[in-house]
């Protein structure tokens, strides 16, 4: 069916009809195919004008933009305590914390904003055209010709599409939407305007398609929207001026309307609002220019353009007789202003989302400029044509475009000239400013190309036109800072500062500053920035990061505070609870670690650093995490979460860190994550599979070699080596770690009576007054005579059991009977129980292991589990079966329970069923000379001499003072014919003991036979 012409549209409705204005919703009388045309390009404006809206408004949203920079430090948290009768040894662990800074980013231009802003744009100009196809031929040409010349602008060319650096892409471009046009013109002449839409819309967006996926340049979108500006901004500024009438019409419509203000006061009413709406006009410009500094509130001058656009929706139509020769408002008119509407505010969108403050000041400075022109040209021309009906009060709105003496030609004519004289008296400093961003925009077409050279060489172009222009200067500074020209950086975020700083700028100068170790000019900028932003938390947050890093804790704190105070959020908590784990500042407040509601991965770090130092386990988050890849915030908190699971390692969080070593993109935390994947598996009870890792990182880091040995140490000197724990406490001391005690005390325990010596010597100037008297009263323990020995307190007597070499047995069983205390009579116990099995006098072993008092929880767990007591308190109960299975349950240490059930089975030839017994057992203790030397031998009774062997081998690589297995070694060796093997290892073996010859008939005899049987073969 044939819609029936808009020319002479459907009469409102009766109701309507009452009111001589037009109505508000004029599009409603409209036929359905405009109506809907109409709605939907008018909802693509109110989006459009909302997210520019939204950009204007919100803070690092656009191009220049935060990102957060993690910087890991440290700190020490005791992780486990090992207690001996001369004191108690702290495991420290080193655990992660992070803080966190907002710094300036690199430039981030928005790739679908920018593809919506052009394609909105391309929208526009087709509906244009569509609306110029129905002009007369004149004006017809004149605007298709005026779109065709802008489009040239876009430079098609360096599009390279389908590989042509030639003008055929425009050419091809004009062709095929001039051809459109001038069919539609020339041939449908009276084609409705909503059929002619459609076929400018669908050639608009195959042209557009076409250019953007035939370029062969990297960003297409971003050149055409870029080269496209001249055309952007003249359509812009073309609409500025049309609309630039509408709040004074409105002014007037107000004034004039019945029952306003009444009859007789319209003139003064309307000179009045006139006044104040230039007055607000007139002292932003120059408030925006820089001479005025008045503190007062103005009407920004975009919320002004976007009221004037609202209005201009239906003044358009109030103003048809001035183009009334051209085209009609129904709906020519209307769509044509709603498209000019539509190309501008995504014009305003793109330059605001890309941070142009020089284009948004141009744009600024013109709707000053323009709106304060054309409205006293406006008010003027009332006043010339209309003012003796005006103050009659008569309804003059009705007719204000409908002049009698000066035409409205005079209003363009008098604004213009007003406006050509301001930008004279500027200098022309708003054009210069437009020729800037320009350049800008084209600096950013290479910079993402990642043509660094020629990026640079447009932004140094832009500075020419205008020196102070923000978003350049910050251009320039982030390109300088990815060259590590930290010179240029300083500069050009200095001069980024003059005109319109902003928070990034301040904070990327400070950043510049630091990295040219220039401390105190960091600190003066960022001081120097809280007065200029005094709300701003990331300043603050930054302010107190630098005194964070110099130990200055109350001007930490208190800025961390401000930044709380202002604003902060996460990452202000975050570093609020690095900076308490760091000075240890908690002293057993715990609420901080409620704070649940902070979920991110530094925040968690650091709540775990202080866990672990306050000894709180964590709750396992491994949900938390990434599959694969760690980075910095995700590696500290995986480390932290596994320091403070030590006490209850979990099998889940060591697959975890099993997962991630597997990965090779995380080789940067291999050291630390081998680190706690091995104390998990020490305490676990792996400790076979964990201590040549433990080895391997003391010997091989630079940074925490000595720290490890230090807990390497420890872990043998708790399970029963200390003179292979003395080892690594005395390299950790050489590289600067302060174990010198652990080190006197491991040799004192090892019997080394010499070292010993040497070692608390070393010790009677230290500075605690404590350590001081100790090693006084160890170094009489460890040469004086008995009646000296009887006077000292019960731990030092317990140590000449340990060390003294002129005592007797007879003597040690005398101080062994004078100690009181059940703990040190059981360390005592353990030492003298030691010597008696080393001298394999059994009988007295068993008479001590009977007078040992049961062990209760003031017996430290190290004493009660030391092997050799456990070895007699089971060989004591062997005839009773059922006394065995319990006191072999009770056993608390993880591998001493598989020993003895591996052994009883051995003992009643269930060579099968001990030997996982035996395994299990040597994985958690493989440092003990009889869970070696037992699962040797069952090897070798089960005909697998080689797997002996390895097995002894293995046993000698993680403890070369584990006698007994060196011995069977040799032996073992020799069986095997390995003769060279075992007189090296002979030759060692006599170097570690004294008494070799206890042993040396055994390796003469098992060599003999040996060559023997080499001779014979």
């Amino acid at each position: 069916m044939k819609l029936p012409s808009l020319t002479s549209p459907r009469r409102p409705s009766p109701e309507r009809a009452a009111y001589p204005s037009m109505p508000l919703l004029f599009w409603r009388w409209w036929e359905r195919p405009y109506r809907w045309a109409y709605l939907l390009l008018l909802a693509l404006l109110g989006g459009l004008m909302s997210l520019f809206a939204w950009y204007y408004l919100a803070p690092h949203t656009g191009a220049v933009h935060w990102e957060i920079k993690d910087t890991l430090d440290y700190t020490e948290a005791a992780t486990d305590q090992f207690h001996h009768y001369l004191g108690d040894f702290v495991q420290e662990t080193v655990v992660y914390l992070i803080t966190q800074k907002r710094i300036p980013a690199d430039l981030d231009l928005n790739l679908p904003l920018a593809t919506l802003c052009l394609g909105l744009f391309w929208l526009g100009i087709a509906v244009v055209m569509a609306v110029a196809s129905g002009f007369s031929r004149f004006w017809f040409l004149t605007i298709t010709g005026l779109m065709l010349f802008f489009l040239a602008f876009a430079r098609l060319e360096l599009l390279s599409f389908l590989g042509l650096d030639n003008s055929w892409p425009l050419a091809g471009a004009m062709a095929l939407m001039g051809g459109l046009s001038y069919y539609i013109h020339a041939f449908r002449p009276r084609m409705p305007l909503w059929q002619r839409l459609l076929p400018f819309v669908g050639m608009s967006f195959l042209v557009g398609l076409a250019l953007v996926y035939g370029a062969e340049v990297p960003q297409p979108v971003f050149q055409l929207l870029n080269y496209s500006a001249p055309l952007l901004v003249g359509v812009t500024l073309f609409f500025i001026l049309l609309t630039a009438i509408d709040i004074p019409y409105a002014l007037l419509t107000m004034v004039t309307r019945s029952g306003s203000f009444g009859q007789s006061n319209a003139t003064f009413h309307f000179t009045l609002l006139t006044a104040l709406y230039l007055f607000n006009l007139i002292v932003r410009y120059l408030s925006n220019r820089g001479l005025l500094e008045w503190d007062l509130m103005y009407l920004d001058a975009f919320l002004i353009l976007g009221i004037s656009t609202v209005l201009g929706l239906r003044n358009f139509a109030r103003r048809e007789r001035q183009y009334q020769s051209i085209l009609s408002f129904r709906p020519g008119g209307a769509f044509l202003f709603l498209a000019l509407a539509l190309m501008s505010f995504a014009c305003l969108t793109w330059y605001q989302a890309s941070d142009h403050d020089a284009m948004i000041e141009m744009f600024e400075d013109a709707i000053t400029l323009s709106f304060a022109g054309f409205g006293a040209a406006f008010y003027f021309y009332i006043l010339i044509n209309f003012g003796s009906a005006l103050r009659q009060g008569l309804p003059i709105h009705r007719i204000a475009f409908e002049p009698f003496r000066v035409p409205y030609a005079g209003v363009t004519l008098f604004a213009v000239a007003g406006i050509g004289i301001a930008l004279f008296n500027s200098g022309l400093f708003p054009v210069y400013q437009g020729i800037s961003s320009y350049y800008t925009g084209l600096g950013d077409i290479y910079r993402l190309e990642n043509n660094a050279l020629l990026a640079e060489q447009y932004y140094r172009e832009a500075l020419e036109y205008e020196y102070r222009n923000h978003r350049t200067n910050y251009a320039l500074a982030t390109l300088a800072r990815a060259k590590d020209d930290q010179n240029s950086t300083t500069f050009y975020f200095d001069q980024a500062l003059e005109k319109a700083p902003t928070e990034e700028s301040w904070v990327g100068l400070s950043e510049s500053y630091l990295r040219r170790n220039q401390f105190f000019d960091a600190l003066f900028t960022l001081q120097e920035s809280v007065e200029a932003f005094p709300e701003s938390p990331t300043l603050y947050n930054n302010l107190a990061l630098l005194y964070y890093g110099t130990g200055i804790l109350d001007s930490t704190y208190y800025y961390l505070q401000r930044a709380k105070e202002v604003g902060g959020t996460t990452l202000t908590a975050t570093n609020l609870l690095a900076f308490v784990g760091k000075n240890h500042l908690y002293a057993g407040d715990t609420s901080f670690l409620n704070e649940s509601h902070y979920n991110t991965l530094p925040w968690l770090t650091n709540e775990m650093a202080n866990r672990a130092a306050m000894g709180r386990p964590s709750e396992l988050k491994l949900n938390a995490l990434p599959d694969s890849v760690l980075d910095n915030a995700s590696f500290s908190f995986l480390y932290n979460l596994a320091v403070t699971r030590f006490t209850q390692p979990d099998p889940k969080l060591i697959e975890r860190i099993e997962r991630y070593l597997a990965v090779a993109e995380n080789e940067l935390y291999s050291e630390d994550l081998r680190f706690v994947h091995a104390e998990l598996q020490m305490r676990q009870g792996q400790r076979a599979s964990a201590l040549p890792t433990l080895m391997e990182l003391q010997e091989s880091s630079t940074t925490l070699g000595a720290t490890y040995g230090n807990h390497l140490g420890l872990w043998l000197f708790q399970m029963g080596t200390p003179r292979y724990a003395a080892d690594f406490f005395a390299s950790a001391l050489e590289r600067g770690y302060d174990t010198r005690l652990h080190l006197a005390a491991a040799l004192t325990a090892a019997g080394d009576a010499e070292r010993a010596r040497r070692a608390w010597i070393n010790l009677l100037n230290d500075d605690d007054e404590g350590q001081r008297n100790a090693a006084a009263q160890v170094l009489r323990a460890v040469s004086g005579e008995m009646e000296v020995i009887q006077t000292l307190a019960e731990p030092f007597r317990v140590a000449a059991l340990d060390v003294n070499q002129t005592l007797t047995m007879d003597q040690k069983w005398d101080i062994w009977r004078s100690l009181q205390q059940p703990a040190l009579r059981y360390w005592g116990g353990a030492s003298l129980l030691k010597a008696l099995l080393q001298q394999e006098d059994f009988a007295r072993g068993e008479e001590l292991a009977r007078q040992l008092p049961v062990p209760d929880a003031t017996v430290p767990t190290e004493a009660r589990d030391a092997w050799w007591i456990q070895f007699f308190r089971l060989k004591l109960l062997m005839h009773q079966p059922e006394a065995v299975a319990a006191a072999v349950d009770s056993l608390s240490d993880p591998g001493w329970k598989p020993y003895f059930k591996g052994a009883i089975a051995l003992q009643n030839g269930q060579n099968e069923q001990a030997l996982p017994l035996l395994q299990e057992a040597f994985e958690a203790n493989p440092l003990v000379g009889d869970i070696v030397v037992t699962l040797a031998d069952l090897y070798q009774r089960m005909l697998q001499p080689q797997v002996a062997y390895d097995q002894l081998l293995t046993a000698l690589s993680l403890n070369p003072y584990n006698r007994a297995a060196h011995e069977a070694y040799i032996l073992q060796a020799l069986r095997l014919n390995l003769i060279e093997f075992a007189d090296e290892s002979y030759t060692r073996y006599k170097d570690l003991y004294k008494d070799h010859t206890m042993f040396e008939s055994q390796y003469t005899t098992a060599r003999t036979e040996s060559l023997r049987a080499l001779e014979q073969f």
